[in-house]
């Protein structure tokens, strides 16, 4: 699948420190297996955090716990490690968050601390472009059209892309997107509904119903 290179890595890298350890005649370093995030936990951490110009939003879907960089396409499932909560899927691994005092505090390559901020509410979606949302593609490449924050948004090969409207059934790319200028164009049935969407010269078949919004990896809101 596509952006699974957190498991490429993670795999050779725990195998290696089993590796290291057997060439040292060491006892094997213990498996980090990660367990689910309590219930209790999921709704004391869900919420906006910044730190600056930078923002994470940590929220819970069907039982299980997310977070996700604002500026980016890094979204992952959370899950406990110890005292510590960790990236644990195929986007992301080992990014350890922390509670602390009025937020919480994020190790990447430094540690970080960002504080909890009250969250806007969402803008109602409008009627226009509603049905457009949804899943298009295939298993291997995922086209995502969603609302995020309040604009039309494109997720594809993990980038986030807000969309610029050229009529109701065409969009656009922004230039400084990775899909420079390029254009969307959905083709509706006759119930207005798009079957499919044409990007560039490829064409990415609808994959859920038009009153079904899609849920990258089972954690899309």
């Amino acid at each position: 699948m596509d952006n699974a290179a957190e498991v490429a890595w993670h795999v050779p890298f725990t195998a290696l420190r089993f590796m290291r350890a057997a060439h040292a005649v060491k006892p094997l370093p213990p498996l980090q297996i990660p367990t689910d995030v309590p219930t209790e936990t999921m709704r004391e951490l869900a919420g906006r955090y910044e730190k600056g110009q930078e923002a994470l939003q940590i929220f819970e879907r069907d039982g299980k716990l997310f977070l996700e960089p604002l500026q980016d396409a890094g979204r992952s499932e959370l899950r406990q490690l110890g005292s510590s909560l960790v990236t644990d899927d195929r986007n992301g691994w080992g990014y350890e968050i922390s509670p602390v005092a009025g937020g919480i505090r994020a190790s990447g390559n430094t540690d970080e601390v960002y504080q909890r901020v009250s969250e806007a509410k969402p803008s109602p979606i409008p009627q226009a472009w509603s049905n457009l949302l949804g899943e298009y593609g295939w298993d291997y490449d995922v086209l995502y059209i969603m609302d995020r924050n309040n604009e039309l948004t494109a997720l594809l090969e993990m980038e986030y892309v807000p969309l610029r409207k050229l009529s109701d059934d065409v969009w656009e790319f922004p230039p400084d997107s990775s899909y420079d200028h390029e254009k969307l164009t959905f083709v509706r049935d006759k119930n207005g509904c798009p079957m499919h969407v044409k990007v560039g010269e490829v064409v990415f078949p609808r994959r859920t119903a038009c009153d079904k919004l899609s849920w990258p990896n089972g954690m899309y809101p």
